[in-house]
């Protein structure tokens, strides 16, 4: 097994604090110890074909000895520069098929992070249900005292189709907010994206102020990915938008963007918001919906990070 090209991104999340609590100064020994588990026990590593580079890795073994030994138990990790190519569902999928035909009557995950909400909808995706959460039992770097989740899905055979009817179709439902739903579109939608384009390089971008009372002054939602930084939503409490709050907010989020190698910015923004805003920070209107909402109008502007030019051609 190439420990050194797992140590690689290991060390990059553990560090990170965010989604497992091993020491975030762990060295490579002590990883190794941890990570490695012994026969009966397996370790996978997912690689790409092209460069045989190795993309993600997973452990799995019996969640307990003795009288539990019939229930698996499985980590993953993947190279946060793949992140959103499936990478991390191939691993489980793959430790499930183990797993099961290790004759394990099911598999359980003990400590998953409530805030890793990726982690959390693709084992919901994959038939895994929170159990149980142990709240503040995880101390994130950014978001404090966090829940653990313990999660868990039967193994064995498919379910039986009763001989009285027949097998049920496909089914289509509508309904309101899916967050697994959503997790799992969008981890699809990267992956056709990334291998499409060859930009793995999507990431979330948040920008918030709040005063010395930890009350929220105002806030920047952005995505990054392919030299793009496309603004979601950006909100200034009414009591500060004189004080320059927009501009400062706005201004940071650009000045990341830059950092995280994009050269372009891109808003909507809808006439009774604030395109004129955009527009005093050097954003150019590239096109108009009209009609969205009522009467009112959707405007949709850019700016170059770079000095380049305005508008895109």
């Amino acid at each position: 097994m190439d420990w050194p090209a797992i140590w690689s991104f290991f060390r990059e999340i553990v560090a990170a604090g965010e989604t497992f609590p091993y020491p975030p100064d762990i060295g490579p020994d002590e990883a190794r110890e941890l990570w490695m588990a012994r026969p009966p026990g397996r370790v996978t590593v997912a690689v790409d074909e092209a460069s045989g580079a190795v993309l993600g890795t997973a452990n799995m073994a019996a969640n307990r000895p003795g009288n539990g030994s019939h229930v698996a138990s499985a980590s993953y990790m993947v190279d946060p520069a793949v992140a959103g190519r499936g990478v991390g569902r191939a691993l489980v999928e793959d430790s499930l098929g183990w797993a099961r035909n290790a004759g394990f009557r099911g598999m359980q995950f003990n400590a998953v992070v409530e805030s890793n909400t990726r982690a959390v909808g693709l084992y919901r995706s994959l038939g895994f249900e929170v159990v149980g959460t142990v709240p503040g039992a995880f101390r994130h770097p950014r978001l404090g005292f966090v829940g653990l989740h313990v999660m868990y899905r039967a193994l064995g055979g498919e379910p039986e189709v009763s001989a009285s009817g027949p097998t049920p179709g496909p089914a289509l439902t509508v309904g309101d907010a899916d967050p697994v739903l959503l997790d799992r579109l969008t981890e699809e939608l990267i992956a056709h994206n990334s291998a499409a384009t060859g930009a793995s390089d999507r990431g979330a971008l948040t920008v918030k102020a709040v005063d010395p009372g930890g009350q929220l002054i105002g806030g920047l939602t952005a995505r990054t990915w392919g030299g793009l930084c496309t603004v979601d939503l950006l909100w200034v409490r009414k009591d500060s938008r004189k004080d320059g709050w927009g501009g400062r907010i706005l201004r940071a989020a650009e000045a990341e963007a830059l950092r995280r190698g994009c050269d372009r910015a891109a808003v909507s923004s809808f006439t009774f918001q604030a395109p004129g805003f955009y527009r005093r920070h050097g954003y150019v209107e590239t096109g108009r919906s009209p009609g969205i909402p009522g009467g009112h109008t959707d405007v949709h502007l850019f700016k170059s990070l770079t000095g380049g030019p305005t508008a895109p051609h």
